[in-house]
């Protein structure tokens, strides 16, 4: 869920009015209860025509957070609701283990068709796969290298804050199932390099998907080239269908400032996360938890 959302079941009420013969109960009517979503302006249009088909509530608000921008205003936001709800639930992706147990059987498979494994790359997000995978394919290869990607303006691994294109890679919070001490470099791409990945997998493969199997696409294969003669495997997190109006809609693009002809086909080498800000592919072999490196931090 990216959209922090909270739902409780109550009765269903609305002001009477007379039956149409072309009405259809929704599963929400039919049942007497009904679902409460809360999502961010920018989503009034999509989730608006949902809610009306569906019976669900509607409610938005439109500003985001001073700090953690609009994530954390759909946070905060859930937990003014979770407080006056005692026995709602929230999968919280971000700090539940079990997000991140959940890849066990992911990992079991990978192990099971590769010979050997020298280079994994994972997008991150919340933390959850690639905490997943890599404890499992370590215990069979203890040397696997671990290379995560994160999109530029993220602040997961201690970049600044910024307004993201992307979605499915990259935070504007501090998931605590990312595993810091498990990666050993971490990547940061813009929306050019996910595009252009997208686009060369279409065209090249037949497989592709969003940004974040773009963005680990061209990350992993950088990663071929650099490790001569090593496996490498990475993950594709969905598949190309929820992005035909963005990544893969030169109108979007265009009108985004994005240029899939300009992607950066090497990354810049920074020595620390807070030494520079990554505005492109950048690439860093010094990962540290931004929580325990930040003044005040623990180290």
């Amino acid at each position: 869920m990216n959209a922090a959302n909270c739902c409780r079941g109550h009765r269903w009420w609305s002001p009477p009015r007379a039956p149409s013969a072309s009405d259809s109960p929704s599963p929400a009517r039919r049942s007497g209860t009904r679902s409460s979503w809360w999502a961010t302006a920018n989503w009034n249009r999509r989730c608006g025509s949902y809610s009306g088909r569906t019976g669900c509530g509607w409610r938005s608000w439109t500003g985001p957070a001073p700090r953690g921008g609009w994530q954390a205003a759909r946070l905060a936001r859930l937990r003014e609701l979770l407080g006056g709800l005692p026995d709602a639930y929230w999968p919280d992706q971000y700090n539940n283990p079990d997000n991140t147990s959940g890849y066990a059987s992911l990992a079991a498979e990978l192990a099971a068709q590769l010979d050997h494994l020298d280079v994994l790359v994972c997008s991150v997000g919340t933390g959850g796969h690639s905490a997943g995978i890599i404890g499992p394919l370590r215990r069979h290869w203890p040397a696997l290298r671990l290379i995560g990607v994160d999109s530029t303006g993220s602040t997961i691994f201690g970049q600044p804050a910024r307004p993201r294109l992307m979605r499915g890679l990259g935070s504007s919070i501090h998931p605590r199932n990312v595993a810091y001490d498990a990666f050993d470099e971490v990547h940061w791409l813009g929306p050019a390099e996910a595009v252009d990945g997208c686009r060369r997998l279409a065209r090249g493969s037949f497989v592709s998907g969003g940004w974040s199997t773009g963005a680990v696409a061209r990350v992993a294969a950088w990663a071929a080239r650099v490790h001569s003669g090593a496996v490498v495997a990475t993950v594709f997190p969905d598949g190309p269908h929820r992005y035909l109006g963005t990544v893969y809609d030169d109108d979007f693009t265009t009108a985004h400032g994005v240029d899939p002809d300009a992607a950066a086909t090497r990354p810049v080498q920074i020595p620390h996360p807070c030494a520079a800000e990554a505005t492109g592919w950048a690439r860093c072999t010094r990962v540290t938890d931004p929580l325990e490196t930040a003044p005040g931090g623990t180290s």
